[in-house]
């Protein structure tokens, strides 16, 4: 239930922060996993999200400028969802540009 609470929070976001100005939107989802880790890659060419608010992005009520409606509460249960199954996540984004989250989380079944 956790790792669909994570998928679904930051699909949502990819849906409702796409670029309409792009053509062939997308949203790529690539994982890879090994004895240790489960490594998720989630990856969109939408408006992007500026340096600036990468940290804030995770923080409860946090919602960047703009008219896209939202609680601002998404990626802070997504974030702690993360941390409670023993991993983190990076962003790597500019505006303009898309967004590429990156989770890692441990891999218990082998724990």
């Amino acid at each position: 239930m956790r790792f669909t609470t994570i998928l679904e929070n930051i699909i949502s976001n990819a849906v409702k922060y796409h670029n309409p100005a792009v053509r062939k939107r997308f949203i790529k989802i690539s994982v890879s996993c090994n004895d240790v880790e489960l490594v998720l890659t989630i990856e969109d060419n939408g408006v992007g999200i500026a340096p600036e608010f990468h940290e804030k992005i995770f923080e409860m009520f946090f919602r960047l400028p703009g008219e896209a409606e939202g609680s601002g509460i998404g990626l802070y249960i997504v974030k702690e969802t993360v941390e409670k199954l023993h991993g983190n996540i990076q962003i790597t984004s500019n505006l303009g540009q898309g967004t590429t989250l990156l989770i890692r989380l441990k891999n218990f079944k082998y724990d």
